[in-house]
């Protein structure tokens, strides 16, 4: 008895750890489109296209911090501030296909920048 009461508590244990962990596979949705981080050192050279098809994005937040969502405007590229997102929050925002969405920290700096597909989709920050 004593045996199998060790072994359900280990078996509890590892199962507590295991739905703790966060990951980027388990921060996605089964079907949710997410968005591909581009390195934040291509900012200066992405401008957003004028377009006409309107998308909705989530952005998620996986960090500890607080970020900025900021959109790299279409005359120059530069960064326009939108919102914050708290530390494990979600936001949405609506948009426009090919429009660049860039994510910094608190100290303004680039996280990530992400460019609008012509659907739907998930941008989660690690």
């Amino acid at each position: 008895m004593f045996k199998s009461m060790m072994a359900l508590t280990l078996v509890l244990a590892v199962a507590t750890v295991m739905v703790g962990c966060a990951t980027v596979e388990q921060a996605a949705k089964p079907g949710e489109n997410v968005l591909p981080r581009i390195d934040p050192a291509k900012e200066g050279t992405l401008v957003s296209p004028d377009t006409q098809l309107g998308v909705d994005l989530t952005v998620r937040n996986m960090t500890k911090s607080a970020v900025t969502l900021q959109w790299l405007d279409e005359a120059s590229g530069g960064r326009v501030y939108y919102k914050d997102i708290p530390a494990g929050g979600e936001v949405y925002q609506g948009t426009w296909q090919g429009h660049y969405w860039l994510v910094a920290d608190k100290k303004d700096k680039a996280l990530g920048i992400y460019e609008t597909p012509d659907k739907d989709g998930v941008i989660i920050v690690k």
